[in-house]
């Protein structure tokens, strides 16, 4: 306690910290025009204690303000990646969201799910999952690039461990990028429908975060010396 006197800080990040491990831990975030609102009349009542000088309520009111907000967006950012996948098999339409990577034995495409087809039907859910797509290495997929929109008949699911004590947590790390799950693509179960060469405000600036790392590999860095100059400059740590 006598640190959390001296440091004022760690009295506004404990609460912050406190609000996002209970809203990882429990994904059911408020309506936000309730949020909002209750935010709103939150403050209000911290203005009558600062005006009417009640530091223990106006702090105690703080630390409750900051850890509503920790755990609003928190939970909001999982229940985000959320997304009921249909127990088995179904085309979907997509569109790829970012460039193709080449992988060993794969080709990653990130891709947006637009919709599900259920017999001549559309369904379109509020927004649109974000879905990592592996389809194999061959000439068809070579030519796939982003903005491509496909149909694909897979199996979505969403990302899960293995159970191994001392594994990678894949799943919590999908869900920090904004993913709600992968899917395996066989040859011959997709095939290119349209395109949309639009481009969002991240994909343009995905797009000069990697004019940058070519800049940087042109000039001769190379390997770690790579790595660190782009996740310290553009934030890129895949390079």
């Amino acid at each position: 306690m006598e640190v959390l006197r001296r440091q004022p800080f760690l009295r506004l990040l404990f609460p912050l910290v406190v609000g996002i491990v209970c809203g990882d831990a429990f994904p059911h975030p408020f309506p936000w025009g309730c949020f909002l609102g209750g935010a709103a009349l939150w403050l209000l009542l911290l203005y009558v204690c600062h005006h009417r000088c009640w530091p223990t309520l106006l702090g105690g009111g703080t630390g409750v303000l900051l850890a509503s907000i920790g755990f609003q967006m928190a939970a909001w950012q999982v229940s985000e990646v959320a997304y009921g996948c249909p127990s088995g098999e179904a085309v979907y339409h997509v569109r790829i969201a970012e460039h193709p990577e080449e992988k060993e034995r794969s080709r990653l495409c990130p891709v947006r799910v637009q919709g599900v087809w259920v017999g001549d039907s559309l369904h379109v859910g509020r927004r649109p999952p974000l879905f990592l797509l592996y389809f194999p290495k061959d000439s068809a997929s070579a030519r796939l690039r982003r903005g491509d929109e496909l149909l694909v008949h897979a199996r979505l699911s969403p990302p899960r461990n293995n159970g191994n004590p001392d594994e990678f947590d894949y799943e919590r790390y999908l869900c920090r990028q904004g993913g709600s799950g992968t899917a395996y693509v066989p040859a011959g179960r997709w095939q290119v429908v349209g395109h949309d060469s639009a481009r969002t405000f991240r994909q343009v600036a995905l797009d000069y975060r990697a004019e940058v790392v070519s800049l940087y590999r042109r000039l001769g860095f190379r390997d770690d010396e790579l790595t660190v100059l782009s996740a310290l400059t553009v934030g890129d740590q895949d390079h």
